[in-house]
């Protein structure tokens, strides 16, 4: 990439991107170059965009010369902005050089420079990304959930019923490839959105003849490239779900499906199409994989004198526009496409072992034990993954309380992540997630009752059953919205949930029985015996004067640090009184008329020596209509919400009358 620089800027040296220096043209004369130089283009942006840093104030008219000055920590040059003083400066400006470069090799500047997605540059990075992980991360062997190992390097894991072979790239058509289970190797995944324009499918009309070769004209973008890359990477078997599953034979498709989460694990690498659709998946096109490219960003191209070396000691220097996708981390840019927020994305992109992403700003990548992208450079840039590490068993052999906490916290945040996503069918719900859920049982003998993660404890199911609305999107599923699952059960509502923070929370006790029935229909029933107490509703929480979500209350409300998270159109709970003893946030808007609340759990509370107890309880509403019960059969309520008390526990539950319910 080259760009014109002015005279003035073409005198800058290595020493002075490093040490800074003041540019050599004023105010005036910058407004006349940056029509033809890129850098004093910057400089322009910096005056116009400039921060004031005075907490004084500013409203003078900065003219004076700009000095550029690194903006990080540290021996390497990783970033800088051009500012007038201390207080006044402009946008950070990325710094980077081509790997190949002395000042790449010797961390002096340890960011590589943005090229095209199909560039032999990234294509090699690819490989070498592939080929470390493999060679040397032992925890990239091991599924994240069902902690399987996988033997790729020896090509030993077993491929999918129906792959296809990419071929060599020798002019050959990629063909499907049905393997019976009956073959080992490696082979690449391609994670995709459908859109609004179905994908190329095969059918029972076409299997056939795919066997022999698939046409490159019945192939979308996507698919092309996801053939090129696979066959850049040195591999040979591509898995493509609308192409390796009949797409009209319902027995093959439903049988697949409940395999996706296994064939994404047991994938060598997925190849994310994150934008081949658009950011938002709009478009009726397919884009395809290779969308970045340098031309993105404003950049300006300098070559560079390192005047401590001998003649002709000459650099090529990158210097980029601070755009907000280029400094964000991988996970933040993934998270503002569609792809991201796609359903049966979530499993895709959590028991992938490894993926690559194509967007439209860049090039990244992640696995077990990191991301990083193409412009990350050196390996302590990496930003680790973070994933929870599972494996700790007692002396005995056995999986203890930490591991079963662990358990629980890396279910309850995939809840958290996989209710933002967004499905075409109510009824795929449990289905998108059910891969994920397969591993956890597999692996900890975990058992699930409509996503409610059961290890055994009643205190831990308990807990589990105490979800709630992290807020409402106010959106319907687009068809079968009469499908339902249990009311307990948080597949149930179509909005985002999350669970209570237990921060200063200690001494869990369990005040009800709670254990998982027989089916009726396509539900399950939940038995819960234990005290009960009526509810009486008062105005939304965030309606309560000087309340603001995340700000505290006043004290006499005994609103602890977890309950300031609590979405503001929670509702409050009346004492006889008249006082606020605790808050019930519903899972409708709506409330019934009649309300029973079952407390489930009590906890110490450390925040409050006044009121030190508080009480998680679900929120039941009776079903309208019920067959006169026989001896032995008790009434059926419905789940409505969750809340808290927190004021006057002690004697509420002493008043409580006992309760034998089955919630559906």
């Amino acid at each position: 990439m080259e760009t014109k620089i002015c005279e003035a800027c073409s005198t800058i040296t290595l020493s002075m991107l490093v040490n800074g220096y003041q540019h050599p043209l004023d105010y005036d004369q910058i407004q006349n170059s940056k029509v033809h130089c890129q850098l004093c283009a910057f400089v322009a942006n910096a005056y116009d965009n400039q921060i004031c840093a005075d907490v004084n104030g500013c409203d003078r008219t900065h003219r004076g010369r700009m000095v550029w000055r690194l903006s990080t920590v540290g021996p390497s040059l990783r970033a800088g902005m051009f500012r007038l003083d201390s207080y006044h400066f402009g946008p950070t400006l990325y710094v980077c050089v081509s790997e190949d470069s002395s000042l790449f090799q010797n961390r002096i500047i340890p960011h590589r420079e943005i090229q095209a997605a199909d560039s032999p540059r990234n294509f090699r990075l690819l490989r070498n990304w592939l080929e470390e992980c493999c060679a040397s991360h032992e925890g990239c062997q091991r599924g994240s959930y069902s902690g399987q190992y996988f033997n790729d390097l020896h090509h030993s894991n077993p491929l999918p019923f129906r792959v296809i072979d990419v071929g060599c790239g020798d002019g050959s058509q990629p063909r499907l490839w049905t393997t019976h289970y009956q073959q080992t190797g490696r082979y690449m995944t391609l994670s995709h959105c459908w859109g609004r324009i179905q994908p190329p499918k095969t059918t029972k009309a076409t299997v056939e003849a795919y066997h022999v070769a698939i046409p490159n004209s019945h192939l979308s973008k996507s698919f092309l490239d996801a053939i090129c890359l696979t066959r850049e990477l040195g591999e040979r078997f591509l898995w493509i779900d609308s192409l390796c599953i009949v797409q009209d034979d319902p027995g093959e498709l439903a049988a697949q499906i409940d395999l996706m989460g296994a064939i994404f694990e047991g994938s060598y690498c997925t190849i994310a199409a994150t934008d081949a659709k658009g950011v938002d998946g709009s478009l009726d096109t397919d884009m395809g994989l290779f969308l970045s490219k340098p031309e993105t960003y404003k950049t300006a191209c300098l070559l560079v004198r390192d005047e401590n070396t001998t003649p002709g000691g000459i650099h090529q220097v990158f210097i980029y526009e601070r755009l907000e996708n280029l400094h964000k981390e991988l996970l933040s840019l993934l998270q503002q496409k569609a792809w991201y927020w796609r359903g049966w994305v979530f499993q895709e992109r959590e028991l992938s072992r490894r993926c690559i992403f194509f967007t439209q700003e860049i090039v990244g990548w992640r696995c077990n034990l990191y991301c990083e992208t193409e412009r990350t450079g050196a390996q302590e840039y990496r930003h680790p993954r973070g994933a929870p590490v599972l494996e700790i068993r007692t002396k005995a052999g056995t999986y203890g309380h930490v591991i079963e906490h662990r358990i629980e916290m890396l279910w309850e945040n995939s809840v958290e992540d996989y209710s933002n996503t967004k499905l075409t069918y109510n009824s795929d719900k449990e289905k998108a997630i059910k891969g994920a859920m397969e591993r956890l049982s597999k692996r900890f003998g975990a058992v699930f009752h409509f996503g409610i993660l059961d290890l055994g404890a009643e205190e831990d199911i308990c807990s589990q059953l105490l979800w709630m609305l992290y807020s409402r999107r106010n959106s319907l599923f687009g068809r079968d919205s009469g499908f339902a699952y249990p009311t307990w059960s948080w597949l149930a509502v179509n909005n985002p949930v999350t669970w209570m923070p237990k921060t200063n929370l200690t001494h869990r006790e369990r005040l009800s029985d709670v254990r998982f029935g027989q089916f009726l229909g396509d539900t399950q029933q939940l038995h819960i015996s234990g005290p009960g107490h009526g509810l009486r509703i008062g105005l939304p929480v965030g309606e309560i004067p000087r309340f603001s979500r995340f700000d505290k209350y006043p004290p006499e409300m005994h609103f602890g640090s977890p309950d300031m998270t609590v979405d503001s159109s929670a509702k409050t709970i009346l004492s006889g009184g008249n006082d606020v003893i605790g808050w019930v946030l519903l899972d409708n808007s709506e409330a019934p008329d009649e309300l029973v609340a079952i407390p489930l759990l009590q906890y110490f509370r450390l925040d409050d020596e006044e009121e030190p107890i508080c009480v998680e309880f679900l929120a039941l509403a009776k079903l309208p209509v019920q067959d006169i019960l026989l001896p032995g059969e008790t009434e059926k309520y419905r789940r409505v919400g969750r809340g808290r008390f927190i004021k006057g526990t002690f004697n509420l539950l002493e008043n409580c009358t006992t309760y034998d319910v089955v919630v559906v």
